[in-house]
Protein backbone atom coordinates (compact mmCIF):
# COMPACT_ATOMS: atom_id res chain seq x y z
CA UNK A 1 0.00 0.00 0.00
CA UNK A 2 1.56 3.27 -1.34
CA UNK A 3 1.84 6.65 1.56
CA UNK A 4 -1.74 8.33 0.03
CA UNK A 5 -3.37 5.18 0.42
CA UNK A 6 -2.35 4.93 3.90
CA UNK A 7 -2.64 8.19 4.74
CA UNK A 8 -6.47 8.13 3.01
CA UNK A 9 -7.18 4.72 5.26
CA UNK A 10 -6.31 6.35 8.39
CA UNK A 11 -8.38 9.96 7.52
CA UNK A 12 -11.24 7.61 7.17
CA UNK A 13 -10.98 5.95 10.78
CA UNK A 14 -10.33 8.71 12.25
CA UNK A 15 -13.21 10.31 10.48
CA UNK A 16 -15.36 7.19 11.54
CA UNK A 17 -14.33 6.91 15.36
CA UNK A 18 -15.41 10.83 15.72
CA UNK A 19 -18.27 10.09 14.13
CA UNK A 20 -19.65 6.85 16.52
CA UNK A 21 -18.19 9.53 19.53
CA UNK A 22 -20.64 12.35 18.66
CA UNK A 23 -23.59 9.59 18.59
CA UNK A 24 -22.91 8.14 21.88
CA UNK A 25 -22.20 10.83 23.80
CA UNK A 26 -24.54 13.22 23.36
CA UNK A 27 -24.36 16.09 26.20
CA UNK A 28 -27.07 17.92 27.49
CA UNK A 29 -26.81 20.57 25.41
CA UNK A 30 -27.62 18.38 22.49
CA UNK A 31 -30.71 17.03 23.52
CA UNK A 32 -33.49 17.65 20.96
CA UNK A 33 -36.70 18.82 22.28
CA UNK A 34 -40.16 19.30 21.03
CA UNK A 35 -42.37 21.82 22.44
CA UNK A 36 -46.63 20.97 23.11
CA UNK A 37 -48.90 23.70 24.60
CA UNK A 38 -45.48 26.31 24.44
CA UNK A 39 -44.39 23.44 27.30
CA UNK A 40 -40.51 22.07 26.22
CA UNK A 41 -40.19 17.73 25.78
CA UNK A 42 -37.82 15.26 25.45
CA UNK A 43 -38.20 12.16 24.06
CA UNK A 44 -36.05 9.59 26.63
CA UNK A 45 -37.13 6.58 24.41
CA UNK A 46 -39.51 5.63 26.90
CA UNK A 47 -43.37 4.85 26.79
CA UNK A 48 -43.95 8.91 27.57
CA UNK A 49 -42.48 12.23 26.62
CA UNK A 50 -40.97 13.52 29.90
CA UNK A 51 -41.28 17.91 30.23
CA UNK A 52 -37.75 19.69 30.75
CA UNK A 53 -38.81 21.45 33.91
CA UNK A 54 -41.31 21.08 36.72
CA UNK A 55 -44.56 22.90 37.23
CA UNK A 56 -44.11 26.35 38.06
CA UNK A 57 -40.80 26.81 37.12
CA UNK A 58 -38.77 28.92 34.48
CA UNK A 59 -36.17 26.52 34.00
CA UNK A 60 -35.21 22.92 34.15
CA UNK A 61 -32.82 23.98 37.14
CA UNK A 62 -35.44 25.64 39.03
CA UNK A 63 -37.36 23.95 41.50
CA UNK A 64 -40.76 25.58 40.82
CA UNK A 65 -44.23 25.26 42.57
CA UNK A 66 -45.30 22.56 45.99
CA UNK A 67 -48.29 20.74 45.54
CA UNK A 68 -50.67 19.01 48.04
CA UNK A 69 -51.53 15.28 46.00
CA UNK A 70 -54.23 16.00 43.76
CA UNK A 71 -54.45 20.10 44.23
CA UNK A 72 -54.42 22.56 42.13
CA UNK A 73 -53.22 25.69 44.22
CA UNK A 74 -50.41 26.36 46.24
CA UNK A 75 -50.23 27.45 49.89
CA UNK A 76 -48.31 28.90 52.67
CA UNK A 77 -49.53 25.88 54.85
CA UNK A 78 -49.18 22.45 53.80
CA UNK A 79 -50.98 20.32 56.79
CA UNK A 80 -53.87 17.53 56.92
CA UNK A 81 -56.46 20.12 57.88
CA UNK A 82 -56.82 22.00 54.52
CA UNK A 83 -55.34 19.05 52.06
CA UNK A 84 -58.63 18.70 49.84
CA UNK A 85 -57.66 14.53 49.03
CA UNK A 86 -56.22 13.80 52.23
CA UNK A 87 -58.44 10.39 53.48
CA UNK A 88 -60.29 10.20 50.48
CA UNK A 89 -60.73 7.41 48.67
CA UNK A 90 -59.61 7.87 44.94
CA UNK A 91 -58.58 6.61 41.90
CA UNK A 92 -55.71 7.29 39.93
CA UNK A 93 -55.57 11.03 38.54
CA UNK A 94 -53.76 11.18 35.94
CA UNK A 95 -55.24 13.62 33.36
CA UNK A 96 -58.32 14.57 35.73
CA UNK A 97 -58.05 18.52 35.32
CA UNK A 98 -60.29 18.96 38.63
CA UNK A 99 -56.80 16.92 40.88
CA UNK A 100 -54.31 16.49 38.04
CA UNK A 101 -51.93 20.13 38.36
CA UNK A 102 -49.96 19.59 34.81
CA UNK A 103 -53.28 18.74 33.48
CA UNK A 104 -54.81 21.51 34.85
CA UNK A 105 -52.16 24.12 34.34
CA UNK A 106 -50.11 23.37 31.29
CA UNK A 107 -53.53 21.69 29.63
CA UNK A 108 -53.88 18.14 27.40
CA UNK A 109 -51.81 16.45 26.60
CA UNK A 110 -49.54 16.62 29.75
CA UNK A 111 -50.49 15.39 32.96
CA UNK A 112 -49.03 13.86 35.80
CA UNK A 113 -46.86 10.72 35.59
CA UNK A 114 -48.04 7.56 37.22
CA UNK A 115 -46.16 5.19 39.54
CA UNK A 116 -45.36 3.07 36.57
CA UNK A 117 -44.01 5.52 34.60
CA UNK A 118 -41.70 6.78 37.14
CA UNK A 119 -40.66 3.03 37.83
CA UNK A 120 -39.93 3.17 34.00
CA UNK A 121 -37.47 6.05 34.36
CA UNK A 122 -35.66 4.50 37.18
CA UNK A 123 -35.09 1.13 35.47
CA UNK A 124 -34.54 2.27 31.90
CA UNK A 125 -32.10 5.04 32.78
CA UNK A 126 -28.97 5.98 33.95
CA UNK A 127 -29.00 8.26 36.82
CA UNK A 128 -25.78 10.71 37.51
CA UNK A 129 -26.18 13.12 40.68
CA UNK A 130 -24.54 15.96 39.60
CA UNK A 131 -24.66 20.14 40.24
CA UNK A 132 -26.05 21.90 37.58
CA UNK A 133 -25.93 25.68 37.97
CA UNK A 134 -26.62 26.55 41.60
CA UNK A 135 -28.93 23.52 41.71
CA UNK A 136 -28.44 19.32 42.80
CA UNK A 137 -30.25 17.06 41.19
CA UNK A 138 -29.70 14.16 38.90
CA UNK A 139 -29.21 13.87 35.07
CA UNK A 140 -31.21 11.59 33.90
CA UNK A 141 -30.05 9.79 30.62
CA UNK A 142 -32.23 7.80 28.00
CA UNK A 143 -32.08 4.73 26.17
CA UNK A 144 -31.56 7.17 22.89
CA UNK A 145 -28.84 9.30 25.19
CA UNK A 146 -31.15 12.12 25.57
CA UNK A 147 -31.26 13.69 28.91
CA UNK A 148 -33.37 15.70 31.76
CA UNK A 149 -32.35 17.36 34.71
CA UNK A 150 -34.64 16.74 38.01
CA UNK A 151 -33.83 19.28 40.53
CA UNK A 152 -33.50 17.95 44.06
CA UNK A 153 -36.31 20.77 45.58
CA UNK A 154 -37.03 18.83 48.96
CA UNK A 155 -40.37 19.30 49.97
CA UNK A 156 -43.01 21.39 52.11
CA UNK A 157 -44.70 20.04 55.53
CA UNK A 158 -46.42 22.70 56.96
CA UNK A 159 -44.63 26.44 56.60
CA UNK A 160 -41.26 24.91 56.34
CA UNK A 161 -39.38 23.95 53.01
CA UNK A 162 -36.81 20.77 54.05
CA UNK A 163 -34.03 18.90 52.12
CA UNK A 164 -33.46 21.41 48.91
CA UNK A 165 -30.43 20.29 47.29
CA UNK A 166 -30.58 16.96 49.28
CA UNK A 167 -34.02 15.12 48.49
CA UNK A 168 -36.13 15.21 45.46
CA UNK A 169 -39.86 14.61 46.20
CA UNK A 170 -42.27 14.19 42.87
CA UNK A 171 -45.64 13.12 43.45
CA UNK A 172 -46.85 10.28 40.80
CA UNK A 173 -50.59 10.14 39.88
CA UNK A 174 -51.21 7.02 41.86
CA UNK A 175 -52.70 6.73 45.22
CA UNK A 176 -52.47 4.09 47.80
CA UNK A 177 -55.28 2.07 47.93
CA UNK A 178 -55.09 0.56 51.12
CA UNK A 179 -54.48 3.70 52.82
CA UNK A 180 -56.68 6.80 51.96
CA UNK A 181 -54.31 9.23 53.36
CA UNK A 182 -51.12 8.17 51.03
CA UNK A 183 -50.15 8.55 47.84
CA UNK A 184 -46.86 7.34 45.61
CA UNK A 185 -44.23 9.61 44.51
CA UNK A 186 -40.52 9.47 43.17
CA UNK A 187 -38.23 9.88 46.21
CA UNK A 188 -34.43 10.51 45.37
CA UNK A 189 -31.21 11.49 47.05
CA UNK A 190 -27.44 11.51 45.77
CA UNK A 191 -26.65 7.20 45.40
CA UNK A 192 -30.38 6.23 45.88
CA UNK A 193 -34.28 6.61 44.28
CA UNK A 194 -37.21 4.54 44.91
CA UNK A 195 -40.75 4.93 44.85
CA UNK A 196 -42.65 5.03 48.47
CA UNK A 197 -45.94 6.21 49.61
CA UNK A 198 -46.61 9.19 51.61
CA UNK A 199 -49.19 11.59 53.02
CA UNK A 200 -50.82 13.54 50.66
CA UNK A 201 -50.71 16.80 52.09
CA UNK A 202 -47.15 17.93 51.86
CA UNK A 203 -45.92 19.76 49.33
CA UNK A 204 -44.09 17.99 46.35
CA UNK A 205 -42.74 18.84 42.75
CA UNK A 206 -44.67 17.97 39.56
CA UNK A 207 -42.56 17.05 36.67
CA UNK A 208 -45.17 16.54 33.68
CA UNK A 209 -45.67 14.08 30.96
CA UNK A 210 -47.43 13.67 27.29
CA UNK A 211 -48.22 10.82 25.03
Amino acid sequence: MNKIAIKITCLAIIATSLAMFACTDKTEDETEVGLINGHEYVDLGLSVKWATCNVGAASATDTGHYYAWGELETKSDYTDVNCTTFGKQMGDISANPLVDVANAKWGGPWRMPTKTEFEELINNCSWKWMKNGNTYGYLITGVNENTIFLPAGGWKTGTSTLRVDENGYYWTSTPDEEDVERSFYLNFMTGDRNISCYRRYDGMQIRPVAE
